[in-house]
């Protein structure tokens, strides 16, 4: 079988959580690096997202409204990737997909 290279990279969304005595700087920061770590692997970042909350949510980590306004973006701009810079638990995971 013969593979087809295709010259399209992978599109990403990043997604940053400011919460607790994190600052915004902090967590852009995080973001930098988050980028060009996806960049070094092929993927194009498309946007930045932060949400600012007192704490994690258990069950969506930012919150079901900021899911929803993250999965509408990223259908309509046909985003293959949402990458966030905190680890997730298996529940918020499989919440978000």
């Amino acid at each position: 079988m013969k593979m087809l290279k295709t010259n399209r990279c992978e599109t990403a969304i990043v997604v940053g959580m400011i919460h607790n005595k994190q600052f915004r700087s902090q967590v852009n920061e995080y973001l930098d690096e988050l980028i060009l770590l996806a960049e070094t692997a092929g993927v194009v970042t498309k946007l930045r997202v932060t949400q600012e909350r007192d704490r994690i949510d258990p069950a969506t980590f930012i919150g079901i409204g900021k899911v929803q306004e993250i999965a509408e973006i990223a259908e309509r701009e046909q985003i293959d990737l949402v990458l966030f810079d905190d680890d997730l638990s298996p529940v918020q995971i499989r919440n978000i997909e």
